[in-house]
């Protein structure tokens, strides 16, 4: 079960994507220090996907079939002070 629901605000606390972001650029990701609202969540509960975020469809199941984002990337807006960020803006 997540700890965010739909229309949740977050904010990206970890924007590490390494690898997988060099490796698919046809996809955004989330940015660090960038304030989202959530738009569903991934059937398990432990992604997200974001209203500011729409990337292609991945597959032809009529449920995940986008990519989503882990939820430890993100916290609510009101948490953010007890958190440190990775990937801070301007280190992309």
């Amino acid at each position: 079960m997540s700890k965010f629901k739909i229309g949740d605000k977050v904010i990206c606390i970890n924007a590490n994507f390494g690898a997988t972001g060099l490796t698919n650029p046809q996809y955004t990701f989330p940015k660090a220090e960038t304030n989202y609202i959530v738009r569903g969540l991934h059937s398990e509960g432990n992604a997200l996907l974001l209203e500011e975020i729409k990337n292609p469809i991945i597959n032809k199941k009529p449920v995940d079939n986008e990519i989503c984002f882990w939820e430890w990337r993100f916290v609510h807006l009101n948490q953010v002070s007890n958190y440190s960020i990775v990937n801070p803006k301007g280190n992309d």
